[in-house]
């Protein structure tokens, strides 16, 4: 008997497992690529059980080389798969496809070629080795439009999924996987360079999860659960390398890679994963809106709105509970819950069924937490009463005040507004709160703006009243003048019910603080685990969810900007810091138009002066003017913290000791202005044998004072002053921005004055700010990035009407000219018989002498963009090539031997990788300051490509190019930069020899480089 009990039993037991197991939810992963450590974390959430643990079994089905992986998931023959960023081009198109977690944050893709391509232009006519699907991917396809190259023009061989063999396959270069073939190349001391897609513009993600919408809504605990496992297994895989080897080494290997490789492959991941700066499996919407702007403006698909659909956002609740929370709930099955008969679009009834925008909160809570809410109806008071006799257990739609502190327990906020005044139209607008001394301000009773008043403002007379729509309805009839009242409110009211009469006046600033301007819920005494449940409720929401709410119930963004200027979000230090501030004192230059001034009657005015009212509106923010009468004192007044930002301030080191900067928000380029007589300058350095003059204490104005110290610039106060000494012929030339001299020749008629150049460098100007309280500096930031292109354009075209075409159209040209001479012979004609038409014929001439003008400087821009390095702003290679061929006919010509030199920086990709390429970019830049600074006037610097720099050195010989490049080599080993520390460069140098041709001279000093390379860099080789 007893063994047939224990027979029994353990059938059952078996039978238990095998059902268990059936019931596995089975998961083909399709994979976007052959078996290798690119899916180690996929493999070690099958191998340690992560998956096994929800319930999913899971199946990897390895890229065949033809796949579309799309297709494979709409169609449901597999359920996940892992792809590029081409799944955002894919969504864009119109495919319903769901992001669902990334992990790596860059793309590995690239291109390996043979050592002699150094560029993408290189390529033009070459053999590359690359899946159709690749080449045409808007990664390659950025990379080279950056290099106005066509696929068309490339040689495109089949893959052959292997590693690629230059001379064996017969090809120039192929497709890569950085953390893979690299390995095979240098294991061989094979030499070959790469071309990364990351350099010349937007990084995009790679080894992304993704599913149709179709299997995700029907089973998003299971997605979640996916997910949770698969991170789980990414971080195992990531700790303990050498095991995740030896799995793939037994199970996944199909590629027959040796252990050594794939623990390469492993380590390089490492740099694209990204682990320590990025949570496993993030998503960061902001680079996915970054990477669908690039599809967009590439041509792949068209604009799509509303790009929070394209991402998985579980609806499960994610709330965990503690024992007491679960007795809580146990205990208390109903929540008695406050319904205001009328105060829309907040919390209403009709019929006696409750509506709003908190009464769909709360059922969103209520569905999340498991808690059932009954609601009361009632009008304020009754409902106030009711929950202080604790006949109600939960009030909601409440600002916090020191007095409902007393009564109960505020949640966290979950909804702010902004506060006005509110005022019938035929009325001025109230300027301050004493303005309200001695009139009749209509409140709400018991509402926050009832206490405020009361004790602050004694003087003000208040009419008591039971809701908001008493409120509007007391200012609309005369009744009282004003009310004190949120935006939304109004809006939705005034539809509603029709007060035409009333108007939003300006905002009540001191109001305007978190506490009051911010709806909590408040619960009682004795419930404060209701107050837990409800708090932990509102973190667990997601954007998604609240958006959809607000949208519903106060329209979406655009359709509040008439009533709500606010549109920047700030966190709770924030707001308490601007309450607490109150005033924001500002100092501006006096006298630098069209970007600011203070005029006669003592306002600021330009486009500074209208941006920065956008920003204030937007911000609610007092912005108090400081008056100066010179930038210089500008300047001391803010060292001296007798103001709090500048308008706009151009970003130095210097000032770096006592200011903080935000994003530039207004750039304008430098030129040279001189007498229309004059030629075009081509570069300053052409002219500094004359007076040039410049506005003193501006920052640009040091900058050329440090860069040219030996040439006498004349300083003046003002733009203004500087082109009346050029009139008068006192001056050669004026540099300022083009924006400031536009303006100043067209307000005061310096006519006998053009633009005749060019500079380099812009004003890049941002907002400054007293780097004693960095908390201004956020919010300002915030302020900044607020403001849209038309906000900028608006106030560009108030205080400057000169237009600059992009580019030069000269059949538009001919249309334009060919009018013009028609309205001057005709002009000229009727001259004869009227005098009067004179002044015509000189306006016509007038308008085609600027049309020529302008025409000038967009020829002199478009020649000097065509050479110029996007990044650095040295020559680019197309420059470089042109210099070389000219040096090697003077040399023929004249046997005068010139010198090149081809440095490149040392281990410049560990940059990339561990501090990313935006960093890479400053260290590029930093670089070619340092050699801007060492070279000579006559040599031609550019960059060659990549982190490689070409110096072309007219009349030099071999010893003194020597001296030279070592002590470019020194200059460089001695300078730090930033947080990267310590960089060096290698350096490979020649001199034109007999029968040079272009490629000899760069091959030899290309060889010189890669001996250095090869005997432990920083070094200089001659050849």
């Amino acid at each position: 008997m007893r063994l047939k009990s224990i027979l029994f039993l353990f059938v059952f037991i078996f039978s238990l497992n095998s059902y268990a197991t059936t019931q596995n939810q089975k998961i083909k992963l399709q994979l976007q690529w052959k078996h290798q450590f690119e899916f180690a974390g996929f493999y070690m959430a099958k191998e340690k059980g992560f998956y096994q643990k929800f319930g999913i079994d899971v199946e990897f089905v390895e890229f065949d080389g033809k796949t579309n992986i799309t297709d494979k998931i709409l169609n449901e023959e597999n359920q996940i798969g892992v792809w590029g960023s081409g799944i955002i081009n894919e969504w864009l198109n119109g495919k319903d496809v769901v992001f669902l977690a990334n992990y790596f944050k860059r793309s590995p893709l690239a291109l390996i070629t043979k050592p002699e391509i150094r560029t993408p232009e290189d390529l033009v006519g070459k053999r590359v080795m690359i899946p159709f699907f690749d080449v045409s991917s808007a990664s390659f396809q950025q990379m080279f439009k950056f290099f106005n190259i066509s696929k068309d023009s490339l040689n495109i061989v089949e893959p052959n999924f292997k590693i690629p063999d230059f001379e064996k396959d017969n090809i120039d270069a192929s497709s890569t996987f950085l953390p893979n073939e690299p390995y095979y190349f240098i294991k061989n001391g094979i030499p070959y360079n790469i071309l990364d897609p990351n350099n010349y513009g937007v990084e995009f993600y790679d080894v992304n999860l993704f599913s149709s919408r179709k299997f995700v809504e029907q089973n998003s605990v299971l997605i979640k659960d996916f997910i949770e496992a698969t991170n789980k297994g990414w971080d195992y895989a990531l700790k303990n390398v050498d095991e995740t080897v030896n799995v793939i080494l037994e199970k996944y290997n199909t590629q027959n890679k040796t252990k050594d490789a794939l623990i390469f492959e492993a380590n390089e991941s490492k740099k694209f994963i990204l682990q320590k700066n990025y949570p496993l499996g993030s998503i960061d919407i902001n680079k996915v809106k970054k990477i669908s702007e690039l599809y967009i403006e590439l041509g792949f698909a068209p604009k799509r709105d509303n790009l929070e659909d394209l991402l998985f956002i579980s609806n499960e609740s994610t709330i965990s509970l503690t024992n007491k929370e679960k007795a809580f709930l146990k205990d208390n099955p109903i929540i008695k819950v406050s319904n205001e008969i009328n105060f829309p679009p907040f919390d209403f009834s009709i019929g006696g069924e409750p509506y709003g925008f908190s009464i769909d909160l709360l059922n969103l809570l209520s569905k999340k937490i498991g808690l059932k809410f009954e609601y009361v109806n009632g009008n304020w008071v009754e409902l106030y009463n009711d929950f202080k006799d604790k006949k109600i257990d939960l009030l909601h739609t409440l600002s916090k005040t020191s007095q409902r502190e007393n009564d109960g327990f505020f949640s966290e906020p979950y909804l702010w507004y902004q506060t006005h005044f509110i005022i019938r139209k035929d009325n001025p607008d109230i300027q301050n709160i004493e303005d309200l001394n001695g009139k009749i301000l209509v409140v709400g009773k018991y509402w926050a703006s009832e206490e405020y008043i009361s004790k602050n403002y004694p003087k003000i007379k208040l009419l008591v009243v039971d809701s908001f729509e008493d409120m509007l309805e007391a200012v609309s009839k005369g009744e009282a003048y004003a009310l004190i009242g949120e935006n939304l409110i109004f809006k939705y009211l005034t539809k509603k019910r029709g007060f035409t009469n009333l108007k939003l006046s300006l905002p009540f600033d001191e109001f305007n603080s978190l506490e009051r301007t911010s709806y909590r819920f408040l619960v009682s005494k004795d419930k404060p685990i209701l107050n837990q449940l409800l708090n932990k409720g509102l973190k667990s929401l997601t954007f998604k969810e609240l958006n959809e709410l607000e949208e519903k119930w106060f329209g979406k963004e655009n359709d509040i900007k008439e009533f709500d200027n606010s549109s920047i979000k700030l966190n709770e230090e924030e707001v308490v810091y601007l309450s607490k501030k109150r005033l924001i004192k500002m100092c501006v230059d006096p006298n630098w138009m069209p970007l600011e001034r203070i005029n006669e009657n003592g306002l600021h005015e330009g486009i500074s002066a209208d941006l920065i009212k956008t920003m204030s509106h937007k911000l609610n923010l007092n912005i108090e003017l400081v008056k100066t009468s010179s930038w210089k004192q500008s300047l001391d007044f803010i060292k001296n913290k007798e103001c709090d930002i500048l308008s706009l301030a151009m970003k130095t080191k210097e000032r770096e000791e006592y200011l903080d900067f935000t994003t530039p928000y207004f750039s304008s380029p430098f030129v040279i202005a001189t007498l229309d007589k004059e030629l075009f300058v081509e570069n300053i350095e052409h002219i500094l044998d004359k007076k040039i003059a410049l506005v003193k204490d501006y920052a640009f104005t040091e900058f050329l004072k440090k860069k040219y110290p030996n040439t006498k610039f004349v300083e003046v106060n003002n733009v203004k002053e500087g082109l009346t000494l050029l009139s008068e012929k006192k001056v050669f030339a004026f540099v300022d921005t083009l924006v400031s001299i536009g303006y100043t020749i067209k307000e005061n008629s310096f006519y006998n004055i053009k633009v005749a150049g060019k500079l380099d460098e812009k004003w890049e100007l941002s907002i400054a700010t007293r780097n004693d309280e960095s908390i201004l500096n956020k919010i300002f930031e915030k302020a900044v990035n607020s403001l849209s292109d038309n906000d900028k354009q608006i106030a560009y075209n108030k205080w400057f009407s000169i237009k600059f075409e992009q580019s030069v159209d000269y059949s538009m040209l001919w249309k334009i000219l060919i009018p013009i001479f028609l309205l001057i012979f005709i002009s000229t004609y009727w001259n004869r018989k009227l005098y009067s038409e004179k002044e015509k014929t000189k306006k016509a001439l007038d308008s085609l002498k600027k049309l020529q003008d302008i025409l000038e400087i967009k020829n002199f821009e478009l020649q000097r963009i065509s050479n110029t390095d996007k990044l650095t702003t040295l020559y680019n290679r197309h420059k470089l090539d042109e210099v070389l061929k000219y040096e090697l006919s003077r040399f023929n010509r004249t046997n005068i031997s010139f010198g090149l030199i081809i440095l490149d920086i040392d281990f410049f990709k560990d940059v990339n990788d561990t501090f990313g390429h935006n960093i890479g970019d400053e260290v590029l830049v930093e670089i070619s300051s340092l050699l801007k600074k060492n070279v000579r006037s006559s040599d031609i610097l550019g960059r060659w490509g990549g982190e490689e720099f070409l110096i072309i050195a007219p009349d030099s010989k071999e010893k003194d190019l020597l001296l030279f490049a070592e002590k470019l080599r020194k200059e460089i080993e001695n300078y730090n930069f930033g947080i990267v520390g310590k960089k060096t460069c290698s350096f490979g140098v020649t001199i034109s020899k007999i029968n040079d041709t272009e490629t000899s001279i760069v091959n030899r000093a290309d060889k010189a480089l890669y001996i250095v390379k090869n005997s432990g860099r920083n070094k200089v080789q001659f050849l």
